[in-house]
């Protein structure tokens, strides 16, 4: 299996399970094949991205890095599993309060709604649905890049003092 084919199915499974809570919230609201689209769209690029040499050299080259990246998106795969059984079995008013997405979703719509100046409902068609799950998808996943370099300044530091 070549590192594309591979990366293809990881991030397969890696996208589609992180989407989950946020396909929920919207899936009666919005246009279906713009949230499937622009899935799909972050799968390729994340899979496109993670293939090149360059990629793979950096994150070679930086285990700790590597670890810490794996680590957050093991971290987000398990919030978005729970957060979604979650949903289904407790109060969804409260739920929806404590997705980390959402707040992801609320900038990419008000992007999306300023960008393309589109009402309010225009905003569930296909081009600014797709377009809202791309941005989010790339928020989230800026925001799980974030959450692996905050978490190695300690660990650095504590290494650091220790020697």
């Amino acid at each position: 299996m070549s590192d594309f084919e591979y990366n293809l199915v990881k991030w397969g499974m890696l996208v589609v399970v992180c989407a989950m809570p946020s396909f929920v919230l919207v899936i009666g609201t919005h246009d279906v094949l713009a949230l499937l689209a622009g899935i799909l769209t972050l799968i390729l690029f994340y899979a496109f991205l993670t293939s090149t040499s360059y990629f793979i050299y950096y994150l070679d080259s930086r285990p700790f890095l590597k670890r810490l990246l794996y680590f957050a998106y093991v971290f987000k795969i398990f919030v978005a599993l729970i957060w979604t059984l979650a949903y289904f079995l407790a109060d969804k008013s409260i739920l929806v309060l404590i997705l980390p997405d959402l707040y992801a979703g609320a900038v990419a719509k008000i992007g999306v709604l300023v960008a393309l100046s589109v009402s309010e409902a225009e905003i569930h068609n296909f081009v600014p649905t797709y377009l809202m799950t791309v941005v989010e998808g790339i928020i989230v996943s800026v925001t799980v890049l974030l959450s692996a370099l905050t978490m190695s300044i300690p660990i650095g530091l504590y290494k650091k003092f220790r020697e």
